[in-house]
C-alpha cells in the first residue's frame, strides 16, 4: 500500500496539485479496506461482513454530502479573493466547518452509530 499510495501521489501530484495528495491517500485507504476485507474474507470465511458493508455505505453516503457541501461553500466564497489573511481564513475554514456540520447532520440522518458515540462521553475522560 505504501508503494501504491507513492506512485499515485507521483503521478496525481502535478496535475492535480495538493489536491493529488489527498485522492492518493483516500484511494490507498479504499484499496486497503477493500484488501483487508478480502483476506479477512479468505482466513476467516464465516465471518459476517454484512454490518461492515452497510456501514461503508452509510459513510460514503454521509462523506458525498460533506464534500458537495464543503465545495459548494468553497465556491460561494470565490469572491474574498484576497491578499489579506481575512479573506484567505474565511474562504479555509467556511469550507471546512460546513462539511463537518454536513457530515454529522447526514450521519445523524443515516443513524450511524458512530455519530452517537461521538455525542457521548467516556467515563474515563473526566477527572
Amino acid at each position: 500500500m505504501v508503494v501504491l499510495n507513492l506512485g499515485l501521489t507521483l503521478a496525481l501530484v502535478g496535475p492535480l496539485r495538493e489536491r493529488g495528495i489527498a485522492l492518493a491517500n483516500s484511494i490507498t485507504g479504499l484499496a486497503t479496506f477493500v484488501v483487508l476485507g478480502l483476506l479477512l474474507r479468505r482466513r476467516f470465511p464465516d465471518v459476517d461482513l454484512a454490518p461492515v458493508r452497510a456501514t461503508f455505505v452509510k459513510s460514503l453516503l454521509a462523506s458525498v454530502v460533506m464534500a458537495a457541501a464543503a465545495w459548494g461553500a468553497w465556491r460561494l466564497t470565490l469572491p474574498l479573493e484576497g491578499a489579506t489573511i481575512g479573506p484567505k481564513l474565511v474562504r479555509a475554514l467556511v469550507p471546512v466547518v460546513t462539511g463537518i456540520a454536513a457530515y454529522l447532520a447526514a450521519a445523524r440522518l443515516l443513524r450511524m452509530d458512530e455519530a452517537r458515540l461521538l455525542r457521548r462521553r467516556r467515563p474515563d475522560a473526566n477527572p
